[in-house]
């Protein structure tokens, strides 16, 4: 948008009447606001909070020329006079570069300030462009700059402390900006107030960034009257609001109620909306509203302001009407006697509109008067039901039902003097009332009579004005008769219920109350009833009960461990059985089997009733029953396991336990054998041979194992001096042939003629496959301490050729 469709726009508006006019100081100026607490920290740490503050103030009846304004500041910063230059040119296109609403910033033209325009302050040409913002600015602003060099703060910040709190906390210190027209003997200032400025959550105290953005709005004309507000890091320029003054009392349907309102920002229209009645102007702040009489429950109503730039805000109001009347009645008397009358008397809450009586068949002295009388009709006997009615405002009509008692035919009753339910042997005394005479279904004639057996007596009540009849029913109850049912038999620790009956209140003999209980042993068990009607005792024994007596076989009872036993169980019929084999193994059914470890072993077998059978359970139990023996081990020690020919002497022993006798071979042909715990063997050749041993103790359990020796030739070693690594499967390995099958210690490595070392195998099946070596001669080494333990070093050389 360019500069002058943005001078199209209005300045600054209030309202006045119907119309939206821009207001003018009468003096040379007035200060509107100021944003104490600038934000810089979009610029970093070089930008400075006093090169961010601003201020704002309305320009009066005459032009002001930059030269002749003077600012004296609320801190001891000096004023450094106002510039206009290119440095303040490019800052005004950068603030326009960043409104988004339809406002816009002007530079002084000739650095004169127009009669009767709003104007921005900015405290230094070193300020942070995108600290405070300017997007929502809906005004046009001139625009003028401090010279750059106060970077301290010119308003003074809060005092709260670090705290947030909902009141303040810093002590009362108050601060005054002044502007000056000096060549105009005029000026304006505000004070403040430093421990009201508010940060951005609307309360006090809070860290720098917390108070970033407190500022003051500064009301005129008359003395500056200040609010302490915080719109965030903005620019100080003049928000959108609308809001709704007046708060209406409660209202009659239809009646109409003045309202008022005001708006601030920069406003091009106003409107009045909602509720369903007539406004008398929509448009302007004050109007009247009329309620529509369709409006029994109120109306909320809405005053909008509508920005020069399209955008809207509202306040709201809730008109409420007044609540309907209640009504009340106060009846004397509230009996009336036949052919009489009762006066009434009506009141109620509110504010009704008319009155009126309603309901019953007699005659109302007064149908719409707040005191009236009724005189019931000859049919209206007993209760009537009646009313008082008020009528509201709105027409909703709202009525106090009541009923008044009219005399007519006796209405019999009876009262007994005690429970009509009575004890066999006992009475009731039932006594009539309600008539001058009586007669009982029983012939008796009198008001009272004394009933003692079971039944339903009437009697019939009889006055002046007719008869009635009252009826009431008498039974008889019986004393209590005890009665104990249960199982007549129980095993030990079986629970069984006994139940009893005959009463209300039962207490057992074992202490326990209520019909029944739960017993685990057999016994005699004994209930008393007790009921209204008295009391009375049963008795009940309950029998141990038969037990199974079970009994078993086993096919064998000793012998070496593991020893496996088959278990079979006398069979009782219906019977489950549980064994307890006596080594912490359990197992069910008629003719299991258990293999015992070493050891001495009990026997427990139990029988438990199936299906229809009663038998209580039962156990035998065999101590030490199985005797599972136990089993030799046999281990063959060798020293040394392996040899040469030329020490061929072997030294054997048991290295087991628990046994009695050895029977040794030692893997020769000529069988040869040993009985000896450690015997000693020399073999005549060499070989590997098999040694076996063969153990048993007293009860006949044996063991054996094997364990091979071997017997080598004298040290022998034969290396290659070349090898051919092609793949062909004949000599493709390049490895020392040795005498030695099991070394003690073997290393085999290959060098380069460089000495570097190229391969190692720590086996005598692992040789060099001259993998990645081109055709040369390599050193090797053997390092090898043979089966006698004699260390052993070589060396030589071999040729590869491929």
């Amino acid at each position: 948008m360019s500069a002058l469709r943005r001078l199209a726009c209005p300045l600054v508006a209030v309202t006045t009447g119907s119309l939206l006019v821009a207001q003018v100081p009468t003096k040379c100026l007035e200060i509107e606001s100021v944003l104490v607490d600038a934000c810089n920290s979009a610029c970093g740490s070089a930008a400075q909070e006093g090169e961010n503050e601003m201020f704002r103030f309305a320009v009066g009846p005459a032009p002001i020329n930059l030269g002749d304004l003077t600012a004296q500041w609320a801190t001891a910063n000096s004023f450094l006079g106002w510039v206009q230059n290119a440095t303040t040119a490019s800052l005004t296109a950068q603030l326009n570069a960043t409104i988004t609403n339809c406002g816009w910033l002007l530079e002084p033209p000739g650095g004169v300030i127009p009669a009767g325009e709003r104007v921005l302050g900015i405290t230094s040409t070193a300020m942070c462009v995108a600290g405070n913002s300017f997007a929502s600015l809906s005004d046009t602003l001139y625009v003028i700059f401090q010279n750059a060099g106060n970077t301290f703060g010119h308003f003074k910040n809060t005092n709260n402390n670090a705290n947030i709190t909902n009141w303040p906390t810093g002590a009362t210190a108050y601060r005054t900006f002044i502007l000056s027209v000096p060549s105009a003997a005029c000026s304006d200032s505000v004070t403040y107030n430093l421990s009201l400025l508010v940060n951005q959550l609307g309360v006090y105290g809070g860290d720098y960034a917390t108070n970033d953005g407190s500022s003051l709005a500064v009301g005129w004309p008359g003395a500056p009257t200040v609010s302490y507000v915080n719109y965030g890091c903005q620019a100080p320029f003049s928000p959108l609001q609308a809001a709704i003054l007046t708060e209406p009392a409660a209202m009659a349907c239809g009646s109409s109620v003045s309202l008022d309102a005001n708006t601030s920002g920069n406003v091009a229209s106003v409107f009045w909306s909602g509720g369903s009645g007539t406004f008398s102007s929509i448009n302007t702040p004050t109007t009247s509203y009329t309620l529509n009489a369709s409006e029994t429950a109120g109306a909320l109503l809405s005053f909008c302001a509508v920005s020069i730039c399209g955008d809207t805000v509202c306040d709201q109001v809730q008109l409420q009407v007044l609540p309907s009347p209640v009504p009340s009645v106060v009846v004397d008397p509230t009996l009336v006697p036949c052919g009489g009358a009762t006066i009434l008397e009506g009141t109620f809450t509110g504010a009704p509109t008319s009155t009126f009586w309603q309901g019953g068949a007699g005659i109302w002295g007064s149908p719409t008067g707040l005191t009236t009388t009724y005189a019931p009709s000859n049919s209206e006997a007993g209760t009537a039901p009646l009313s008082f009615c008020v009528v509201g405002s709105c027409g909703d009509t709202t009525c106090a039902p009541f009923s008044i008692s009219v005399e007519g035919a006796p209405t019999a009753i009876i009262t007994a003097n005690g429970a009509t339910t009575i004890c066999a042997g006992s009475s009731v005394t039932l006594t009539a009332s309600g008539g001058t005479s009586y007669s009982w279904s029983t012939g008796a004639t009198t008001a009272a009579l004394e009933a003692s057996t079971a039944g339903t007596y009437v009697v019939t009540a009889t006055s002046a004005c007719g008869s009635g009849t009252a009826e009431v029913t008498v039974e008889v109850t019986a004393a209590p008769v005890a009665v104990v049912n249960g199982p007549a038999s129980s095993c030990p620790d079986e629970v069984i219920t006994l139940t009893a009956s005959g009463g209300t209140n039962y207490t057992w003999s074992t202490g326990a109350t209520g019909d029944l209980i739960q017993v685990d042993q057999p016994g005699t068990y004994s209930v008393t009833v007790s009921a209204d009607c008295g009391s009375d005792e049963a008795t009940m024994t309950v029998e141990p009960g038969a037990a199974w007596e079970p009994d078993f076989t086993v096919d064998i009872e000793e012998g070496c461990s593991p020893l496996c036993v088959r278990f079979t169980a006398l069979d009782l019929g219906e019977a489950s059985y549980t064994w307890d084999f006596g080594d912490g193994s359990v197992a069910t059914g008629a003719m299991p089997e258990h293999c015992y470890p070493a050891g001495d072993h009990t026997v427990a077998l139990t029988a438990t009733s199936t299906g229809y059978a009663t038998e209580c359970p039962g156990t035998i139990m065999l101590s030490d029953l199985i005797h599972a023996w136990p089993v030799p081990v046999a281990a063959i020690g060798a020293s040394p396991p392996t040899t040469t020919i030329e020490q061929p002497t072997i030294h054997f022993t048991d290295l087991g336990t628990g046994a009695d006798t050895w029977s040794w071979t030692f893997g020769e042909e000529s069988d040869s054998a040993s009985t000896e715990r450690s015997p000693v063997f020399t073999y005549d050749s060499v070989a590997c041979y098999t040694a076996t041993l063969k153990v048993t103790n007293t009860q006949g359990c044996a063991d054996s194992t094997r364990f091979e020796v071997c017997i080598e030739d004298p040290f022998l070693l034969w290396v290659p001096n070349a090898f051919t690594p092609n793949g062909d499967g004949y000599n493709d390995t390049f490895f020392p042939f040795t005498s030695v099958n099991a070394p003690k210690d073997y290393r085999f490595v290959i060098f380069d003629r460089w000495g570097r070392e190229l391969f190692v195998s720590i086996s005598p099946t692992q040789g060099w496959s001259g993998a990645n070596a081109t055709n040369d001669v390599y050193v090797w080494k053997l390092w090898i301490r043979d089966t006698l333990g004699q260390q052993r070093e070589h060396l030589g050389h071999v040729t590869l050729v491929r």
